[in-house]
């Protein structure tokens, strides 16, 4: 069944009392966002303040603005996602859990809720990589309640591990009613592929099991950087920038110099490696084997760009008939976060 996704308008709109629920879905690569009925947020988790030493040394205009009310209505601007790959002075973070506290983890947080739900009231939902879960989702959470200081209203947080999103977005519709019986069934294996981290974790039932998880900090962007690497050796006059690679890696080539270069075979001998790595932290994951698992759900920007070696099961790492892509896999988390938030934002 597919999502979702027509733009019914451009900006939240007037305000008003209903409860918006949004999912939020903050990766240490890309930003997803989503709200029923709206334009999806997907950009690069990328930000830039303008100031005197950071920021706007070009022409660009800053596309996203803060006021502290704590601090005398003082007023900061940003570059937030692309538009801070294209103006600003990016800055980047650490793949760990003290992104979750760091300030640019709450300009995307906010950006999102600006885009989606504007000064509204809104239900918020939101994910963490199971390995931060136990030990940071109330860190997070109190994080967030003090996002109300920036003239936010949201009615409720909640924060889960990020591959229940999804699982929901395959196994319910906005209403709650069963699309699947995924979410029900016997054991699962949620794979997440992010851009700077693989995420796994087993359900059953619908329930997280308490210890079978793990992963680790090699997501989709060691692709990007192979492929940057090969560019720059193999075309040095091309110079791509770095925020080009992962449209350059879906089209399968670049225009150099007038004429299309193919560049299908770095590309797929690539995406053939990273699918070792990854059946390597399967296997570490789910030491005896994956036959017993009913399904393995293939989620974010790393099951779009592999799908098809996915679905082919790779050999006797997992089988064809395991493996479930949702429609959406890049937006996966986020629209299962904001089916749930829609849920908890009727019922009060």
């Amino acid at each position: 069944m597919k999502q979702e996704t027509q733009v019914l308008h451009r900006s939240p709109g007037k305000f008003t009392s209903e409860v918006l629920g949004v999912g939020l879905d903050v990766g240490y690569g890309e930003l997803k966002g989503f709200r029923r009925g709206m334009k999806p947020v997907e950009e690069p988790a990328a930000v830039s303040e303008l100031s005197g030493t950071r920021g706007g040394w070009s022409e660009g205009e800053p596309n996203f603005a803060l006021v502290e009310k704590e601090e005398g209505n003082r007023k900061r601007q940003f570059f937030v996602g692309n538009a801070a790959l294209e103006y600003g002075d990016v800055r980047t973070g650490s793949v760990d859990s003290s992104y979750i506290t760091s300030e640019k983890y709450r300009v995307l947080g906010l950006y999102v809720l600006d885009r989606l739900a504007g000064k509204n009231p809104a239900s918020l939902v939101t994910g963490l990589p199971v390995e931060f879960f136990a030990g940071k989702a109330g860190e997070l959470k109190q994080a967030i309640q003090g996002w109300h200081r920036y003239g936010f209203d949201i009615r409720g947080i909640e924060v889960l591990p990020q591959p229940i999103g999804a699982l929901t977005d395959l196994g319910r519709d906005w209403d709650w009613n069963r699309l699947t019986d995924v979410d029900q069934e016997g054991r699962i294996g949620i794979v997440d592929i992010g851009r700077g981290t693989v995420d796994c974790i087993e359900a059953n039932k619908g329930r997280m099991h308490p210890t079978i998880r793990g992963g680790r900090n090699e997501g989709v962007s060691m692709m990007h950087d192979e492929l940057y690497q090969y560019l720059m050796k193999h075309k040095p006059d091309y110079m791509p920038e770095r925020s080009e690679i992962p449209g350059i890696m879906r089209a399968g080539g670049v225009e150099w110099y007038g004429e299309w270069v193919n560049l299908d075979k770095p590309i797929t001998r690539i995406k053939k490696a990273f699918m070792e790595r990854l059946v390597t932290i399967i296997s570490e994951v789910w030491p005896r084997g994956t036959a017993r698992l009913l399904r393995i759900v293939f989620t974010g920007g790393g099951a779009a760009a592999l799908e098809e070696y996915l679905r082919e099961g790779h050999g006797k790492a997992f089988g064809p008939n395991q493996v479930l892509i949702p429609d959406n896999p890049v937006q996966a988390n986020a629209i299962g976060f904001a089916k749930i938030a829609t849920i908890k934002a009727r019922q009060g």
